[in-house]
């Protein structure tokens, strides 16, 4: 992705479907698309994108999220996933492609 090369960002919203779901998301809310990032897990390649809510509300909590069990303390480390409520988190690509208008 080009963009990403020149250091700026891109912005997308929560469809207001997704509204109270069990995915952490906010429905109607604005998040920064910061970075793409793959890797291989468990001879899987795995696609995630980092994404930043500014008011910090609102992380994802499915697979790849802050919290999730598939983080290893090596792949925290190489891809710069904390596990800290501050507004940015990771997240498959696909469930990107399905929760972002």
């Amino acid at each position: 992705m080009r963009w990403l090369e020149k250091n700026s960002y891109s912005v997308v919203s929560t469809t207001y479907e997704n509204l109270s779901r069990w995915n952490g998301l906010f429905g109607g809310s604005t998040y920064i698309f910061l970075a793409a990032k793959e890797f291989s897990h468990k001879e899987k390649m795995v696609r995630l994108v980092q994404m930043r809510n500014p008011s910090f509300q609102g992380e994802w909590t499915g697979e790849w999220s802050d919290i999730s069990p598939l983080w290893t303390e090596e792949l925290r480390e190489q891809i710069g996933c904390y596990d800290k409520y501050d507004g940015t988190f990771h997240m498959p690509f696909e469930n990107f492609m399905t929760e972002f208008a």
